[in-house]
């Protein structure tokens, strides 16, 4: 797969980025550093207090799904939910993540956005995988 990008290194860093927070692994950006926050995190410094994982990626979905009614051609609201639905349970949820992962990389190439497109196409292919 070919990557098109403006050859910057913040072009290089955000894809890589993207794709270890989509991975939920850490990316450290110099070996002396602590690595990003990982979907773990996000969900423990933003859930309410009781509230469990799993209830606090219920509710992002849902907020998410009611955002795309207001905003069907907004590829970031439909690679988030693509996202959240994968986490939210990879069995269940895994068509329907992939149809939006693959919404969003139509809606990013159709922007002109290649490298966001590309990162779309990569994280498609990781959630389809065995699918």
């Amino acid at each position: 797969m070919s990557l098109k990008s403006d050859g910057s290194y913040e072009s290089a860093v955000s894809i890589a980025k993207t794709i270890a927070q989509f991975l939920d692994i850490p990316y450290f950006a110099n070996k002396s550093e602590a690595p990003t926050s990982t979907l773990d995190m996000k969900i423990m410094a933003n859930r309410e207090p009781g509230q469990s994982s799993w209830q606090y990626l219920e509710n992002q979905v849902e907020l998410l799904q009611q955002q795309l009614e207001h905003h069907p051609n907004d590829p970031d609201i439909h690679q988030n939910l693509g996202i959240s639905l994968y986490y939210l349970n990879k069995c269940i949820h895994r068509k329907k993540a992939v149809t939006h992962l693959q919404q969003a990389e139509r809606l990013f190439e159709s922007r002109e956005d290649s490298d966001r497109a590309a990162i779309a196409r990569v994280m498609t292919a990781l959630v389809s995988w065995n699918y």
